[in-house]
């Protein structure tokens, strides 16, 4: 936005204070100290912020002024100085114009390629979404900075040189002037600052192709059969519901959240593009947000354009997270009691009616109107809900005001079964929004630049950094660099010194559970295995959810078996032969750390052996049996994952667990008698 108001303010001044005979040193030096002021004003007062309310360190706001913020200013007075040569009536609403086709043409991008971040000469660079911490500058950055100034100063030349010589009339100039820039609009993709459909695509490199999906995937990826497989099992589930027959949607699987945030724009977050049907996630995180973004693309016809979704976030993610129904691996009515009875409230009629849903704590926002939409679509229909969706009007479509239905939702949440655990509810529902966070850009930037150094194996200067983040920001993530920076040059009386110190920092944070298990591991590697056996055990003991429960269970299996440093300090093959000697020895407990360590049909059969001696009327061996058979199924043993699934199905009855175990064995039903239907138009078979 500064940036905006700058290019604008720039050209403003430009045209107001300017004589049309002043030369370019005249016409800059009769408005310097104008545009000085502005510039030292908006220097000033974004120094404040910095100083007295982020409490930021001050070069890292210089930095972004001298790229960012700068530079609009200059661009503003050019453009105006172009605009003043040319055009000798409606200097300031020509100005106007052209600075809205400019920002338009952001929009244009972001309508029809498949990225959410824009290169702009008017405000430089926008990264697409709030919830990307780290907004750093790069060379890509400066050198747009530098090309787009460039560009402005040799038309301005130009111009000049044309009014000296008369050699073009200005309507001519005017419209040669636009077709450059329309020139190099076009061409930002191969200039690297866009990104178009086929740059995407060639820089994935292995496409797959459905009835219903184009895939697109890195050329190495492993599991593009399973990825392809699990979007038809959802598309199915949910055609059920909507009986859609639209094109097929665009699947982006990027490798990491690195390449996503390079060619997309957002690298946290997956996201979904309803009026354009494209999906785009990575590798790491498809399988917990594919059904989510799939519910995005196939209610857009519900929705109005030009965006095909609703205005109001609430109902928008409501939707497909009430559809959905996994968070985290619970459902999301399990989640909002969660919330509700450990005192992470909100108001459901200010989230749906007032727009607040980004002012609460993202967790909180998408549980609670996941939860509400599906008590709607369990009450009402889903027919009712669709209706709301395409048009947000509540009480022509239920014939009820809100309050009356919020009111029976929470009466209906109240009747939920009691779930009483405050650490449970700390950890998905205790962090900040981004908003309310100390410098978040800054420690994120600086975060990223430790860890680039610690992967380069430069511990000591990986080391300096995250300790001056933190000393400066207290952030967990700078905290967590730190300590694995200690841990890396085996420095494990620092790393327990430095965590014992700041840990309590964090104890109303959900950063404290995983600090726990640390500061347990840390205890280990330092032969302090009496405190480091008490962490495990008070981590256990809270039952946060199943990967912490098995994690420390793990741990202290270890501990009893004089392994744990072998373990901590192990790579992936020497930590897979400890967990199958322990699964040998009936700690089947391991199975769930084990998972995604095994690849063999052996590795399966063994775990086949060993799920038969697990309680299935305990809820975290529920889901470490629905997990078992997800890692069988992604690895294509259908016969071994179904066995599994069904062990789930049979075991714990509740009003939370019914419907995400026999979820999980419709979906590893369907992979065993549908897979092999599948027609894939690609090089990867479907499974035998």
């Amino acid at each position: 936005m500064n940036g905006i108001l700058l290019f604008i303010a720039g050209g403003l001044v430009f045209l107001k204070y300017s004589d049309e005979s002043d030369s370019v040193i005249a016409a800059y030096r009769k408005i310097s100290i104008k545009l000085f002021s502005v510039a030292l004003l908006v220097l000033i007062s974004g120094f404040s912020i910095y100083l007295f309310v982020n409490r930021c360190p001050v070069e890292y706001g210089i930095a972004f002024y001298f790229i960012i913020t700068l530079p609009s200013l200059l661009t503003g007075s050019v453009a105006a100085y172009i605009i003043k040569l040319i055009f000798k009536k409606h200097r300031f609403v020509v100005f106007i114009l052209f600075s809205i086709i400019l920002l338009s043409l952001s929009l244009i991008e972001f309508y029809f390629y498949p990225q959410v971040y824009f290169y702009n000469p008017i405000f430089g660079y926008f990264s697409g979404t709030i919830y990307d911490e780290s907004i750093v500058i790069t060379d890509k950055l400066i050198y747009y900075r530098v090309f787009s100034l460039l560009t402005g100063f040799v038309i301005l030349l130009a111009s000049l040189e044309n009014k000296k010589r008369e050699i073009l009339n200005n309507t001519i100039l005017a419209a040669l002037i636009a077709a450059l820039l329309f020139t190099i609009w076009i061409f930002k993709p191969v200039l690297g600052f866009a990104t178009n459909k086929n740059l995407l695509q060639n820089k994935l490199g292995l496409h797959i192709e459905t009835r219903h999906a184009q895939i697109y995937a890195p050329t190495d990826y492993g599991y593009g059969k399973y990825a392809v497989l699990l979007f038809e099992y959802y598309y199915e589930r949910l055609n059920d519901l909507f009986e859609s027959k639209g094109e097929q949607i665009q699947v982006y699987l990027f490798r990491d959240s690195r390449q996503k945030k390079e060619l997309f724009g957002s690298g946290s977050v997956d996201m979904s593009k309803p009026w354009t049907n494209q999906i785009f996630t990575d590798v790491g995180g498809f399988e917990s947000t594919l059904k989510h973004e799939i519910v995005h693309a196939l209610m857009a016809k519900y929705s109005n354009p030009p965006f095909y979704i609703p205005l109001n976030p609430a109902l928008l993610e409501g939707a497909a997270s009430a559809l959905d129904n996994n968070y985290y691996g619970y459902p999301v009515h399990f989640m909002a009691k969660l919330a509700y009875d450990n005192g992470y409230r909100t108001d459901i009629k200010k989230l749906f009616t007032d727009f607040s849903f980004y002012s609460n704590y993202a967790g909180v926002s998408y549980v609670y109107a996941g939860s509400f939409v599906k008590y709607l679509i369990d009450k009402y229909g889903i027919n009712d809900v669709i209706e709301y969706y395409g048009s947000n009007d509540f009480v022509k479509t239920f014939n009820k005001t809100p309050d009356a239905v919020i009111e029976e939702y929470y009466d209906f949440l109240q009747n939920l079964p009691e779930i009483n655990n405050k650490e449970a509810a700390r950890l998905y529902f205790g962090g900040k929004p981004i908003f309310k966070k100390t410098c978040v850009r800054y420690a994120a930037r600086e975060t990223n630049r430790g860890y680039r150094y610690y992967n380069q194996k430069d511990f000591l200067k990986a080391t300096q950094i995250f300790e001056k983040v933190y000393s400066e920001t207290k952030s967990y993530e700078s905290l967590q660099g730190l300590i694995r920076s200690y841990l890396a040059q085996k420095k494990y009386s620092e790393a327990l010194k430095i965590l014992s110190k700041e840990i309590k920092n964090f104890n109303e944070t959900p950063y404290i559970y995983v600090l726990k298990l640390s500061y347990g591991d840390v205890s280990a590697l330092a032969n302090d295995f009496e405190g480091a056996l008490s962490l495990y055990k008070e981590i256990k003991k809270m039952k946060l959810n199943p990967g912490y429960y098995f994690n420390s269970s793990l741990k202290i299996y270890l501990i009893e078996q004089n392994r744990i440093k072998e373990y901590l300090t192990g790579d992936s093959a020497a930590k897979k032969k400890i967990l199958l000697d322990a699964l040998q020895n009936g700690a089947y407990e391991v199975l769930y750390e084990l998972c995604d360590l095994m690849n063999s049909e052996d590795d399966f059969t063994e775990a086949l052996n060993k799920f038969k001696y697990i309680d299935n009327t305990d809820e975290n061996n529920i889901f470490l049996l629905m997990k078992l058979s997800r890692c069988a199924l992604k690895n294509g043993y259908l016969k071994i994952a179904k066995e599994i699934a069904v062990s789930a199905a049979k075991g714990i009855d509740g009003i939370y667990w019914r419907e995400i175990t026999a979820e999980n064995l419709r979906m590893v039903n369907w992979f065993v008698n549908f897979s092999g239907d599948t027609e894939l138009k690609t090089n990867i078979p479907a499974y035998d």
